[in-house]
């Protein structure tokens, strides 16, 4: 555990957030929920809005993360925008918080961050081509990574998915969802 944290601080938190922000001022990224963009099950067919509620606040990233912290069965987060908008900036902020988190509570998840573009085979199980990314990536023997992505020992922060190949990027869409929906 310490190990794969000690590895996203020295990846993601230092090599990259850190180190693109050295010297900058940060600006902070307008978040909105859009309750229909990611489909519930368990709602009603009508009668829910499919776009940002517009009397609603924008969010800071740290009320972002405070939500991914309120415990709940099948909660998922999705960050959308266009390109530059700072989708990845904010997946790393989060996981920098997480981070920190995970270091003070060890009963935590922990935040890793996974790139999606280097999937290539959508028909292998999500479940097994991330384990097999994740040891490769963090150093990590992949007997143990698959325990914890089937236990929910991890927080996954899959990023990149706009830059899969358009010709796999739906069927990789239908294992991610198939994934998220056996595992959360």
């Amino acid at each position: 555990r310490l190990l794969i944290l000690g590895r996203v601080r020295q990846y993601w938190i230092r090599g990259s957030l850190e180190r693109a922000f050295k010297g900058t001022v940060r600006l902070d990224v307008e978040c909105r929920h859009v309750p229909d963009l990611v489909p519930d099950p368990w709602a009603e067919e009508d009668g829910w809005p499919s776009e940002a509620i517009p009397d609603e606040p924008a969010l800071t990233v740290d009320q972002v993360f405070a939500d991914c912290l309120v415990p709940a069965i099948g909660k998922r987060l999705l960050i959308v925008g266009e390109p530059g908008s700072g989708k990845t900036t904010l997946l790393l902020e989060l996981a920098e918080r997480l981070h920190a988190h995970a270091l003070e509570d060890p009963r935590a998840l922990v935040p890793v961050p996974l790139l999606l573009q280097n999937w290539r085979d959508p028909e292998k199980p999500f479940a097994e081509w991330a384990a097999v990314e994740l040891a490769q990536r963090y150093g990590i023997p992949q007997r143990l990574v698959a325990q914890w992505l089937i236990g929910g020992g991890l927080f996954l922060l899959a990023d990149g998915f706009d830059e899969i190949p358009a010709e796999i990027r739906e069927r990789c869409r239908t294992a991610l969802a198939e994934f998220v929906t056996d595992h959360t």
